[in-house]
């Protein structure tokens, strides 16, 4: 006689087996679904917690960061109202991170170095990567250049400008300081100044970031304003033999008059006379080399450089 199984025991194991996929696909969702529904009263937060990084100490040969780092990372949280609703920066403990090997090519934030209260779970920090880069720390004696700005009295200009001192030491990242070839002052204003020396104590230019100088009061500056002297060419001047007699070789020369711009702009040639005296001449003497003057000329100009200053002088016997 041929036994069968149970009816009961056969539905039993289809309800199991039929639809296999489609079944624990339900339960996965259910089990999701289950999570979901009990953490629906978490929350999240986020605060900007501020962060310190500790360099390497500053001096010549040393690594120098050339990175620009955060002052804060932002820190975002999951857990109850009740655990995050009270936090305060200050719970989560200072964000400090060690750099003083100089080395390292970025730093990864981790939940190591925070101090998270029970009951909190960090999502993510943002940034949570920092890229770093790194020079060498050197230093050198730059040159102090100045520049003097401003409306000068008219017809003068500035001369004789000193800077002490001269040169000061500039430390910072060899990338920066290299490529340096002079440390300028802040401009200096000389307007409405009257023709005389003056000095300045001026601040410097302020340097770039992670560039330092070791002069902190600033440098001295001195200079003078001087009246400018105003010149006008005369060419070919006949030059007049007084005193005697003689051959004039060359005949003629170049003056140039300075002075005031009003006199001399209105001089005319004919009260420009070159002269040479040849009155301590002997004739029976070969020839000679004789100073050129120049007449007297009216007030508010002078004889400058003449060209040729000296002319050859045959005297007549």
């Amino acid at each position: 006689m041929e036994l069968r199984p149970p009816r009961l025991s056969l539905s039993l194991r289809e309800a199991f087996t039929e639809n296999l996929g489609l079944k624990v696909a339900s339960f996965v969702i259910a089990v999701m679904l289950f999570g979901a529904v009990r953490g629906s009263g978490n929350v999240q937060r986020s605060l900007d917690v501020p962060a310190t990084f500790v360099l390497p100490v500053p001096q010549n040969g040393s690594p120098v960061l050339l990175s620009t780092l955060p002052d804060k990372v932002r820190v975002t949280l999951r857990g109850a109202p009740s655990v995050l609703g009270p936090l305060r920066v200050d719970d989560l403990g200072p964000l400090q991170i060690d750099l003083r090997e100089g080395h390292a090519r970025a730093v990864r934030l981790t939940p190591e170095q925070l101090t998270l209260p029970a009951g909190a779970d960090l999502l993510a920090f943002t940034p949570d990567v920092i890229p770093l880069q790194w020079d060498t720390m050197t230093e050198r004696s730059i040159a102090v250049h100045t520049s003097i700005v401003g409306s000068l009295p008219p017809r003068t200009h500035v001369e004789h400008v000193e800077v002490e001192p001269s040169h000061v030491r500039v430390r910072g990242a060899s990338l920066y300081v290299e490529p340096m070839v002079s440390v300028r002052t802040e401009p200096l204003d000389a307007s409405g100044l009257a023709p005389g020396r003056y000095e300045r104590r001026i601040p410097l230019e302020a340097p770039r970031t992670g560039v330092e100088f070791d002069n902190a009061r600033g440098v001295r500056v001195s200079f003078e304003i001087v009246a400018s002297v105003y010149e006008r060419r005369f060419d070919r001047l006949t030059v007049t033999a007084v005193g005697g007699r003689g051959t004039l070789r060359p005949p003629v020369v170049d003056v140039v008059v300075r002075g005031e711009p009003a006199v001399v702009d209105r001089l005319l040639p004919s009260q420009v006379v070159p002269v040479v005296d040849l009155s301590t001449l002997e004739p029976a003497r070969g020839p000679v080399s004789v100073p050129v003057e120049v007449r007297p000329l009216p007030e508010g100009a002078s004889p400058g450089a003449l060209h040729p200053a000296e002319i050859l002088v045959v005297p007549a016997r």
